[in-house]
């Protein structure tokens, strides 16, 4: 970390370097996404990491890649854990919002199947279980785990699975179930399809899917495109 000392005059101020190395502690469920991690935040009214707020740090499992410190008081609450937040804007909705915010980029590191992909450099092709532990093993070695705790968590999980669910950045679509006055599209498919399903135009089998057209109708506003 550079650090500027006094000085009076038309000089340029010296800059000098500091000889022992600075850190941030944080606290995480999730070793392994400090492979997607894009910035570290801080809350802007934090006394204890304001003078860091704009310097940079370095993730040393990720090759030393270096990402910065911001302040948002959405995503960071000053009197829990460290006040440090990793942000891992692809694997975290509310992550993912912060790096909405503040362009951040956003690096994906799971393959559909839950193992690492190329963006996880050495850990590429573990499960992300195992890349956990090497993950955890790596910063040990490197002096740099501070030790661990049991807490309680919110996790949801897969009804379907019912395993954990793993945020994960991809691409979705959605389809526009009315017609906007600025639209040129010849048809829309939802209409038709609700109109067969409400005039009883099509027989439904079983009866029960019958109102699944029409209910899709409700989806928001806001994912609508």
């Amino acid at each position: 970390e550079e650090t500027t000392g006094s000085h009076s005059g038309s000089e340029p101020e010296p800059r000098t370097l500091n000889p022992e190395p600075s850190f941030v502690r944080f606290s995480t469920t999730r070793p392994e996404t400090m492979l997607g991690d894009t910035a570290v935040a801080v809350h802007p009214n934090d006394t204890r990491y304001k003078h860091l707020i704009g310097k940079s740090v370095v993730i040393p499992i990720a090759g030393n890649r270096e990402i910065p410190i911001i302040a948002d008081g959405l995503l960071v609450d000053p009197e829990l854990g460290t006040g440090c937040v990793k942000v891992t804007p692809a694997h975290d909705m509310n992550d993912y919002a912060c790096g909405l915010r503040h362009k951040l980029p956003m690096i994906n590191i799971l393959n559909p199947d839950g193992t690492i992909n190329e963006a996880g450099g050495k850990y590429a092709g573990l499960d992300r279980y195992k890349a956990r532990d090497a993950v955890t093993a790596d910063m040990e070695a490197l002096g740099l785990f501070d030790g661990r705790e049991d807490r309680l968590i919110p996790l949801k999980f897969s009804d379907r699975s019912k395993t954990p669910i793993e945020p994960y950045l991809s691409d979705q679509w959605f389809v526009r179930m009315t017609r906007t006055k600025t639209d040129t599209t010849e048809s829309i498919c939802a209409i038709p399809v609700t109109k067969v399903v409400k005039t009883a135009s099509v027989e439904s089998i079983p009866v029960s899917v019958q109102a699944i057209p029409v209910s899709v109708q409700a989806i928001p506003a806001s994912v609508q495109s």
